[in-house]
């Protein structure tokens, strides 16, 4: 049997025990924010362009972020142009094409497309660190899954919209 070499090399985790209540806190309150972000994007939409919709979720965090100087660090000039470019394809792009895709989809579509994210690291985990998953981690995807799947079937109150009409709001998704 031959040892595979990772790709890709990621930290175990800092956190060996169970979760204490601040933990929980913390975990509900990004679930919250993260899982209502589609609502607030369709929110936004009846008001402003997909443009602004982008712009005005990232300042939205820059502004937040204003309120964590500890999470402020020194950055060399030589690495500005890499957290651009991460800043570009990592916020501004998919802040854009969510509210270019959201004209079309309703926020509950959005989200369960948007649940199904972990999934896609997990598989791109495997390939680039050799790594395959714990039990635990395998049982937090089924639950996740679990949990968007549940949610087709659930009646949504949000506007319902027709699939993607064309090809460049498709690809976003």
């Amino acid at each position: 049997m031959t040892t595979r070499i990772p790709r890709l090399k990621t930290s175990e985790g800092t956190n060996t025990g169970s979760f204490d209540s601040g933990d929980w806190v913390l975990l509900l309150t990004v679930a919250m924010i993260w899982g209502s972000s589609f609502l607030w994007i369709a929110i936004g939409l009846d008001s402003f362009s997909p443009a602004s919709v982008a712009f005005l979720r990232i300042l939205l965090g820059a502004v937040v972020l204003l309120g964590f100087p500890s999470a402020r660090q020194p950055v060399d000039k030589q690495d500005w142009p890499r957290i651009a470019l991460v800043g570009v394809l990592g916020n501004a792009m998919p802040s854009l094409l969510f509210a270019l895709a959201q004209e079309e989809v309703a926020s509950s579509v959005a989200g369960m497309i948007n649940a199904s994210t972990p999934l896609a690291v997990l598989t791109v985990s495997i390939v680039l660190a050799g790594r395959r998953p714990g039990s635990n981690e395998v049982n937090g995807l089924l639950i996740g899954f679990a949990a968007a799947a549940a949610k087709i079937r659930l009646p949504c109150g949000d506007r319902a919209g027709p699939p993607p009409s064309s090809p460049s709001r498709s690809v976003s998704w």
